[in-house]
């Protein structure tokens, strides 16, 4: 990321510098003194930590936790619009995110979702991160949007995680409270469920989790559906 510097703080250009040591030495000034808070060009709105995530500055993320940086302040005018939660399971960083969920639902970001509708927990899926998925779930379905639907496919956390293979990860799902109507949910590009999903990747314990889930509540797995070029069903 290049930005120009009279649209930074020096904090900022440190970060896209990658100068752990400035970045360290700026911050021990105090949060108010090296702008903390501050966001970068309103045509992407990044807080100083959200680049040092975005450059894998994992010792100065940490640093700029303990000095107060807000975790949850979304990127409003960014294209990304996502969390420093988010970069820093998209980045990599796993200590940044244990320490970010040391927070409540309501500082940490869970309750956010990016441009593309995905949650903190559908990230962790596409990235196979398991053991932070699992973290992120211990604070409750409702907490984590753990039957919340991305804007692109309409596809829950659970069938990111069927999609790709995660069957403990899945099972997890289910046991937290996956809900019927989420786990037969339709993909609106390529028409999979979590079912076909499970299918596919041969997650035999998944499906006969779904199997079991839908026939209490009397739901027939849906089939793929298939489409004439005028789009009627067939």
């Amino acid at each position: 990321m290049s930005l120009p510097d009279q649209i930074m703080t020096p904090l900022m250009k440190a970060c896209v510098e990658k100068n752990t040591k400035l970045a360290l030495e700026l911050l021990e000034q105090g949060p108010d003194a090296c702008q903390l808070s501050a966001k970068s060009y309103p045509n992407f709105e990044l807080t100083a930590l959200k680049i040092a995530c975005s450059h894998k500055l994992e010792k100065v993320a940490l640093k700029m936790l303990e000095f107060g940086a807000e975790a949850n302040a979304l990127d409003s005018i960014d294209s990304t619009e996502s969390t420093a939660l988010i970069y820093a399971i998209d980045f990599n960083l796993p200590r940044v995110v244990e320490r970010i969920l040391e927070f409540s639902p309501d500082e940490n970001g869970l309750y956010e979702q990016d441009c593309e509708g995905r949650t903190a927990l559908m990230h962790c899926c596409i990235k196979r991160y398991t053991k932070l998925a699992k973290k992120i779930l211990s604070f409750g379905p409702i907490a984590c949007l753990l039957n919340e639907t991305d804007a692109d496919n309409n596809m829950t956390a659970l069938m990111f995680a069927c999609r790709d293979g995660l069957e403990e990860l899945a099972l997890n799902f289910l046991e937290f409270g996956a809900k019927s109507n989420s786990i037969d949910e339709e993909d609106t590009d390529n028409n999979y469920t979590a079912m076909m999903f499970a299918k596919k990747k041969k997650l035999n314990k998944v499906v006969a989790k779904i199997e079991e889930l839908l026939a209490n509540e009397n739901i027939e797995p849906k089939e793929q559906f298939k489409y004439t070029n005028n789009g009627i069903m067939i």
